[in-house]
């Protein structure tokens, strides 16, 4: 859940900053990946692991990964809007 946080907030940052979106979020999500998966072994995409776990046929904890990005995706969402509200920022584009 950490790592879809932080993925959820360059997202976000990446986007109203509008400062090379690709290369920093494509930056971030290579970090990540390298960082959390010796440590979790888990994926940011609930629909990767569901791929897995078709083939494999071991359905134990995959609810895990569904509320974990459903929940991630809120705290993400959370601490966005706060850093707005604190810093004063206007937000320059509607989040979709």
């Amino acid at each position: 859940m950490v790592a879809t946080t932080i993925l959820i907030l360059i997202y976000f940052f990446a986007y109203e900053n509008s400062v090379q979106f690709a290369g920093g979020v494509g930056f971030g999500w290579a970090a990540l990946s390298i960082f959390f998966y010796p440590l979790t072994g888990a994926c940011f995409n609930f629909f990767f692991y569901l791929g897995t776990a078709v083939i494999s046929g071991i359905w134990t904890d995959w609810w895990v990964y569904l509320v974990g990005n459903v929940v991630a995706a809120i705290v993400a969402m959370a601490i966005y809007y706060l850093y707005v509200l604190i810093s004063g920022n206007k937000m320059n584009r509607k989040m979709a």
